[in-house]
């Protein structure tokens, strides 16, 4: 009788290591996913530390040619300033050769009215030798001239004459200078232009810097919500599974009562035989069939199309980051199956952009991904078999329309779902 307890009881504490190892063994896959996923946000966080440090040099390369160009602009405008400045002096002075051209001609009229006095008063040929002079330097230059036009107005003439000489040069010397600068005002500008170019690039390098920032911060984010969906997963998976070793721990110890009760009774009744009794006793338990139920039938090897529909969007770099699954449309029914057996490790509301998400462990390290649905048919926990209906097509998250977006994560990260299906669409 005592041995028959230890062993019935034997049989109790095996059953309940045997729900506990099943669990240890799920457990320990999610967590080797999440160890994974931790992984690769700890790598995905040391690029974006490297990415941010690269965006600010940039920025602050930007900043430097930018102050760059602020000097070569008040260089150039200083120059143009000068130029402009010059040109005033250029003008005021051409204004000063033209009075004193148009004064040097009233006194050359002046002469020439006089002259004409003297031929009417009788010159004679004096007045001949002055009027027949090519111009009015060789006038002076005659003695007839000279004796026929006063000192005051030969002195008159000679200073004119050298005021517009001098005006000339003062003005020609303008002239060169106006050239000089302006022959720097265009190396200045070309300078400029070179300090546009190399601020322009600078800002091409801020700004590619800064997008890869927001591709790996969106990157980030996404394998933090990975983590979070693994983490609760991981916590319904351990509540579950506590639950079911308390309930199979129960149900042994109620049929180790009962099993003990029933063999008191059988001592009670057979008193009177008790060596026979308890042989018999012993037999009739040691003999007892064992009730055993058959496995699960196996699913079929490889996996299958989730839905029966064309693919909209493949496995590809889209809208400046990598869509991490393919988007297959719903044109027979609204049935989404699973593509393998496994257990559903997740499957409910997910604030990622997912909308209703069912994540399905396979074990190898490979999750499948159904998003975007209108309505969940399982529960985390759940055992799958392939083809089984898992969810209805739906346009939840961030979607555009009806349509299923698969997903099929290795180790925890995304590759290509066609690595697991043939054909296409059914």
């Amino acid at each position: 009788m005592l041995l028959r307890a230890r062993g019935v009881a034997f049989g109790a504490v095996t059953v309940v290591l045997a729900v506990s190892m099943v669990g240890l063994s799920a457990v320990a896959q999610d967590e080797s996913d999440l160890d994974r996923a931790r992984a690769q946000i700890a790598a995905v966080e040391a690029d974006l530390a490297s990415a941010t440090a690269a965006s600010e040099d940039a920025s602050l390369n930007l900043v430097d040619a930018r102050a760059a160009l602020d000097r070569v602009e008040a260089v150039v405008n200083a120059v143009a300033q000068r130029v402009d400045a010059q040109q005033v002096e250029v003008d005021h002075t051409t204004m000063q050769v033209q009075r004193l051209v148009e004064q040097e001609e009233l006194v050359r009229a002046a002469v020439r009215a006089k002259a004409v006095d003297l031929y009417k008063h009788g010159a004679g040929s004096e007045l001949t030798t002055m009027i027949d002079a090519s111009d009015i330097q060789s006038a002076i230059d005659r003695s007839a001239f000279l004796r026929i036009v006063g000192q005051n107005d030969q002195a008159r003439i000679e200073d004119l004459d050298a005021s517009v000489r001098r005006t000339q040069a003062a003005r020609d010397v303008l002239d060169e200078q106006q050239v000089v600068l302006d022959g720097l005002l265009a190396d200045q500008e070309v300078v400029m232009a070179e300090a546009q170019d190399v601020r322009d690039s600078r800002a091409l390098a801020a700004a590619t810097a800064a997008e890869e920032v927001d591709d790996l911060e969106h990157e980030h984010d996404e394998l933090e919500d990975l983590e979070v969906e693994i983490e609760r997963a991981i916590a319904e998976r351990k509540a579950a599974e506590e639950r079911a070793r308390r309930e199979a721990a129960a149900r042994e110890a109620a049929r180790v009562a009962a099993a003990e009760a029933a063999a008191v009774s059988a001592e009670a009744a057979a008193a009177a035989t008790a060596a026979d009794v308890e042989a018999s006793s012993s037999d009739s338990s040691e003999d007892s069939p064992t009730t055993s139920v058959a496995p699960p039938p196996t699913s079929g090897s490889g996996y299958s199309w989730p839905l029966c529909g064309p693919v909209t969007s493949e496995f590809k770099w889209r809208w400046g980051r990598q869509h991490k699954g393919i988007d297959i449309d719903d044109t027979r029914t609204r049935n989404i199956t699973a593509a393998q057996s496994g257990t559903v490790i997740s499957a409910g509301w997910n604030s990622g952009g997912y909308g209703n998400l069912v994540l399905i462990q396979h074990g190898g390290g490979v999750v499948t991904a159904y998003a975007h649905a209108s309505s969940i048919h399982v529960s985390s926990g759940q055992t799958v078999s392939r083809g089984q209906s898992i969810a209805t097509v739906g346009t939840t998250g961030n979607s555009t329309g009806p349509h299923l977006h698969f997903e099929t994560r290795v180790n925890g990260g995304a590759v290509n779902p066609r690595q697991f299906l043939s054909g296409g669409g059914c």
